[in-house]
């Protein structure tokens, strides 16, 4: 049992490859980059537009892929990272498409993200 509390409803959590950092997404948007090993909050942020559906880490660890409405949004993770003023740094947002993105899944080497 983790001693952390969300905003509102948990819509989704995604655990790292590794087992010690967890992400906690509420009903409205509010996130929580959690140290599993240690159960403290390292960082709170915003999903500011659309409704975020999935939160998925790569397989390797190093990116967190989010949906955010019809966009999906990839994050540098914190692994291989030291100490950051934001532990998330945003790498790349993928726009265009049609209607809200509900499902994303990694190719096994991390270097393909499928919707």
């Amino acid at each position: 049992t983790l001693a952390i509390e969300a905003r509102s409803n948990i819509r989704c959590l995604a655990l790292s490859p590794d087992d010690c950092l967890l992400v906690v997404v509420d009903v409205q948007n509010y996130a929580m980059l959690v140290n599993v090993r240690r159960g403290v909050v390292l960082h709170r942020f915003r999903f500011a537009k659309g409704k975020v559906r999935q939160v998925l880490f790569s397989p390797c660890g190093q990116y967190i892929a989010v949906t955010v409405g019809k966009h999906v949004q990839v994050w540098h993770s914190l692994k291989n990272r030291k100490r950051e003023f934001a532990p998330l740094v945003l790498h790349r947002t993928y726009t265009g498409l049609t209607d809200d993105v509900v499902a994303l899944q990694w190719s096994s080497d991390s270097s393909v993200l499928c919707e």
